[in-house]
């Protein structure tokens, strides 16, 4: 993921799941066939070393809603304590528990919790692209 803009670089994970939206199934196993790697050999330490398993969680629920295989490397990044996509703890609060249950069930194994709106295809400014 690229340098932290100050928003949990949520973005980055929320562009890609609106580019997956726009690929061919076949486009789609190829977006998620290489392993990412670490921005910086010294984030393990610091506040990016659950990036890769958000990463994981996004790429593994994506897959599975849209039936695309699950490459092996997603299987290998959890997180050790259970945080929001945005990387906070996921606090014991009537939110979360509503996120939680309401979680694709990739979010289960990466301790990774989100919505399933966060991996939509929402159009710029936040509108939805509805047929007429």
């Amino acid at each position: 993921m690229t340098p932290d803009d100050g928003r949990g670089r949520v973005v980055d994970l929320r562009q890609f799941a609106k580019d997956w939206a726009h690929e061919t199934p076949e486009s789609r196993a190829r977006m998620v066939a290489a392993r990412p790697r670490r921005f910086r050999w010294y984030h393990r330490f610091n506040a990016r070393r659950r990036d890769l398993a958000r990463i994981a969680a996004v790429a593994h629920a994506l897959c599975d809603r849209d039936g695309v295989e699950v490459p092996d490397w997603v299987w290998r990044h959890r997180s050790r304590r259970h945080i929001m996509i945005g990387g906070r703890p996921a606090t014991d609060t009537p939110w979360v528990r509503l996120v939680q249950a309401e979680a694709p069930a990739a979010c289960s194994y990466h301790r990774v919790w989100f919505d399933p709106a966060s991996i939509e295809d929402i159009r710029v400014h936040g509108f939805r692209d509805y047929p007429a």
